[in-house]
């Protein structure tokens, strides 16, 4: 029977105690809120939120006292545009290093490496100020905590490896301007969802470019010829085991199936853009109807027959909830998306509306 001695276990606790090793371990850590209990409660923020409405009281929650504990936990929360200070941070622990690491005498790898890292947090950093507007969402205090963690942390998990093996120039020349095409992408989605927010129109459909719905991680590191290290692989398992989509409630989002005839739940629209004919007589409406059914375009039929300023092609813009009459509204919300060719005809008091 074999005994360690005093040195082999001070040597492994030495080990342990590594940057690289606890950099990994807190990634992994932080990992655990994707299980439900945890998730639920600390991980929605802003819109993904389903916090009762203001001034309502939350139901009380009888639950077992772990989940009483968790539930007060979660109340306590700051505001949104908290945000901000992940990337001061960021920007601050990049000069930081730069100089503690003299990075203008580095190896041309980690300095590519920490000016794109720059680049990110005094980006994001501007488009915080220019893009902020007033909001009343709030998100968990350690969630805050948690992100300026994050991004102290990877300012120090770009470099922390020693490379193997210096990958060649084909790896920086293909990888740099996918990451600068990235952040130009970004920016402009980030402009167009502001644009939408101060516009005060609703949910519209985006205007090019596109804004796919996947979610990309791009990553550059000095360590090895294929551009990863297993600090950023843990990074990785972090933040895909904590980031929700938006457009996904966060039971869908936390839950996932392998039945593949299910599709996510997406939130109801809050306005819609309606188009309309309104016909006083119930043969004028007829006819406006046959007219459509047999091919005849809806803003031509409305232009032509409605009694109202319809007759300008039948839009009556973007509506929010409440803002029509009631039985016109329901019946506008519950039509397809460009449904223009199939109409549905909803009783009005001023006559027979054609939607």
């Amino acid at each position: 029977m074999s005994s360690s001695s005093p040195s082999a276990i001070g040597s492994s606790l030495e080990d342990l105690l590594q940057p690289v090793v606890l950099l990994r371990a807190f990634y992994l850590a932080a990992s655990l809120l994707a299980v439900p209990a945890l998730r639920t409660r600390f991980l929605a923020y802003g819109s993904r939120a389903t916090s009762s409405r203001e001034g309502e009281q939350p139901p009380a929650n009888h639950g077992s006292a772990l989940h009483q504990l968790l539930d007060y936990a979660a109340t306590i929360q700051v505001p949104h545009n908290y945000f901000t200070h992940f990337y001061i941070t960021s920007v601050a622990c990049s000069l930081f290093w730069g100089w503690k690491l003299q990075l203008w005498h580095a190896r041309g790898q980690l300095q590519i490496v920490w000016a794109l890292m720059l680049l990110q947090g005094v980006r994001r950093m501007l488009e915080s100020y220019a893009y902020t507007s007033t909001s009343k969402s709030r998100m968990w205090f350690a969630h805050w905590v948690l992100g300026l963690a994050f991004y102290v942390t990877i300012n120090i998990a770009i470099w922390t490896e020693e490379p193997a093996r210096t990958p060649g120039d084909w790896a920086t020349a293909a990888v740099v301007p996918a990451v600068l095409t990235a952040h130009a992408l970004q920016h402009t989605y980030h402009g167009y969802l502001y644009r939408l927010r101060i516009e005060n129109k609703g949910y519209q459909l985006p205007l090019p470019p596109s804004l796919p719905g996947i979610l990309t991680h791009t990553h550059i590191n000095h360590a090895r010829p294929v551009l990863s290290n297993t600090t950023l692989q843990t990074l990785r398992t972090h933040i895909t085991s904590t980031m929700a989509p938006k457009n996904k409630s966060k039971k869908d989002a936390s839950s996932s199936t392998d039945d593949s005839s299910s599709k996510p739940k997406l939130k109801p629209a809050t306005s819609i853009n309606v188009r309309h004919i309104l016909c006083e007589k119930h043969s004028k409406k007829e006819e406006a109807l046959e007219k459509i059914r047999g091919g005849a375009k809806f803003d031509d039929v409305a232009r032509e027959m409605s009694e109202d300023k319809a007759r300008q092609g039948g839009s009556l813009g973007w509506k929010v909830r409440g803002s029509l009459l009631q039985d016109f509204e329901k019946v506008a919300y519950e039509l397809e998306v460009s449904s223009v060719g199939k109409p549905v005809v909803g009783e009005v008091k001023t006559g027979r509306g054609i939607i």
